[in-house]
């Protein structure tokens, strides 16, 4: 199989919103502060530079006992769309996430929260790192609107958080959000992580096991001081 057949331009894979049919017809609207006029995500908020989560507010809908947030990248060039983010059973009373949220499982702001593995491998928010010449990419920040929480740790995967999603999504909302690799970025996308899991991500990133026995993945270039949020060997930072 031919390296293009292993990596495709992008993916071609649905993201999670387009898999959810909601029970109300009313949408949830998701808003960020920080997110430029041109829908750009601003540096602070990427792999390339500060790699912390941006704020982000939607509105209440009747019945919400709890609410999920995942952000999907189907630019990224892998058969699924990168996962840069999965939180759910927030509260349902809560109706916005504050910038910075720490990289672990379990929050205690907003209480309740828990944080699912990136596509890097970490818990958590890993942010927009696009390769080098790739163009722009496009970051969908889904928010779910649930009728209940969800039983499920933090080492759920995707499939199985969407499966959730869809017996109790009562609506759904998206905010949509671009970024392109800076013109210094470094044209090499190709990164490792330390393999955990036998080389299959845990939150839909694409992995492949290298003879030294750590992990591959593609689609994404770690940033300098990322292993909190990708364990990201240090043989590897750039």
């Amino acid at each position: 199989m031919s390296d293009q057949e292993h990596h495709p331009e992008h993916s071609g894979e649905a993201i999670t919103i387009m898999k959810i049919q909601p029970a109300y017809e009313t949408g949830v609207i998701v808003t960020s502060e920080v997110q430029e006029t041109d829908g750009r995500l601003p540096d602070r908020y990427t792999g390339y530079f500060d790699n912390i989560s941006p704020p982000l507010h939607w509105n209440s809908v009747p019945d919400v006992r709890a609410w999920a947030v995942i952000v999907e990248d189907p630019d990224a060039p892998q058969t699924h769309p990168f996962v840069h983010w999965m939180v759910w059973n927030i509260h349902g009373e809560v109706t916005s996430l504050p910038e910075g949220l720490p990289n672990q499982e379990f929050l205690a702001t907003p209480q309740g929260g828990i944080q699912g593995r990136n596509g890097m491998g970490g818990y958590g928010y890993f942010g927009p790192r696009p390769p080098a010449g790739h163009g722009v990419h496009r970051y969908y920040f889904q928010v779910f609107a649930l009728a209940d929480t969800i039983d499920m740790g933090p080492d759920t995967p995707l499939p199985d958080l969407v499966n959730a999603l869809k017996g109790l999504t009562l609506a759904k909302g998206e905010l949509m959000a671009t970024y392109e690799a800076p013109e210094s970025a470094e044209s090499d996308f190709h990164y490792r992580s330390e393999g955990k899991g036998g080389g299959k991500s845990q939150a839909g990133g694409a992995l492949e096991e290298d003879p030294a026995g750590s992990t591959v993945i593609r689609g994404e270039k770690a940033s300098p001081g990322d292993r909190k949020r990708g364990e990201i060997s240090s043989s590897d930072q750039t």
